[in-house]
């Protein structure tokens, strides 16, 4: 299900369940995976997204998970795992989750995100006089982090 292509590392994941077998799971993902090194070491060529994994049947078919990216790239690189201990990076801080819509039992997602938005720049947070501004040749720090969000719109809820 996850730490497979395209996602061959996931990192921080989180779920949530619905009706009888029905669970969403969402993590944070990248192709890059050497075997050796943890994210904390991963190089700046390491591009993460957001990443949606569904089981509409966990209990009869665990193994029937469908997995999509829903994210444009939200990082680049090393990302910190280890608190207080980490020598990585920790723009993606631990502003993420996933909760299923009243009703539809659609998902929502919120996450991390520090790129600037080139498509949509009014999202790209302000410059913030303490870091440098947040511009397309800036990205990938803590002047452009912001938080982002995700919704399903269609496709199978989990109520």
């Amino acid at each position: 299900m996850v730490s497979k292509a395209p996602a061959n590392t996931a990192i921080f994941p989180w779920g949530v369940a619905g009706a009888a077998g029905k669970v969403d799971l969402v993590y944070y993902g990248t192709s890059y995976y050497d075997g050796v090194n943890p994210p904390d070491s991963y190089p700046a060529s390491a591009a993460w997204n957001v990443y949606f994994a569904q089981n509409l049947n966990a209990i009869g078919a665990p193994a029937s998970w469908t997995q999509k990216v829903v994210s444009p790239i939200n990082h680049y690189g090393a990302v910190c795992e280890g608190g207080a201990g980490c020598t990585g990076n920790r723009d993606l801080y631990d502003d993420f989750g996933v909760a299923a819509r009243p009703g539809t039992g659609l998902a929502t997602i919120i996450y991390s995100d520090d790129q600037y938005d080139q498509v949509n720049p009014a999202v790209s947070p302000p410059p913030d006089p303490l870091f440098a501004s947040c511009t397309p040749d800036r990205s990938n720090g803590p002047s452009c982090n912001h938080t982002s969000i995700a919704a399903q719109t269609a496709g199978a809820g989990i109520n």
